[in-house]
């Protein structure tokens, strides 16, 4: 059985590691530690999913809350387990979260070339509203996403 839980700062390593591995530039240690002390505030929605049978963190995700709707900052998963629910169950989590939270909706940032990411957003009711031209590196669009919840 998998389960989403609250993320905890015994977590870092893990978090890290499934971090280094998703992104070309990746999270240092400092970043972290920012986003547990905003989840200590209640201004984020950090959470990891885990495999409950062993305690293995799989994937996490992290958005700030930014007056009245979610904001999404980053969304990893374990090489071995993408494309198995993980980033699904996760977007699931941080919806409802905001949902019961009073926000009226949820953004993201997305590479243009990653597709699977793009589709898996787009499944779960985001829409494209902007595209930054060569954002990421000065290379890459950047597509900026929102779905709203209500």
């Amino acid at each position: 059985m998998f389960l989403v839980k609250n993320a905890r700062r015994s977590d870092l390593e893990a978090i890290l590691e499934i971090e280094k591995t998703s992104f070309k530039k990746p999270w240092d240690k400092n970043g972290f530690i920012c986003e547990f002390s905003k989840q200590s505030a209640g201004i984020n929605i950090f959470v990891i999913y885990t495999d409950d049978s062993n305690g293995r963190l799989l994937a996490y995700a992290c958005g700030n809350i930014i007056a009245d709707y979610v904001h999404i900052i980053n969304i990893a998963v374990s090489a071995e387990y993408r494309r198995q629910g993980a980033a699904a169950a996760l977007l699931r989590h941080i919806e409802g979260e905001a949902f019961r939270r009073g926000l009226g909706s949820i953004t993201l940032e997305v590479s243009a070339s990653n597709e699977a990411a793009v589709n898996l957003y787009k499944k779960h009711g985001f829409g494209v509203v902007s595209r930054r031209e060569k954002a990421i590196d000065n290379r890459d669009d950047e597509l900026i996403m929102w779905k709203k919840l209500f």
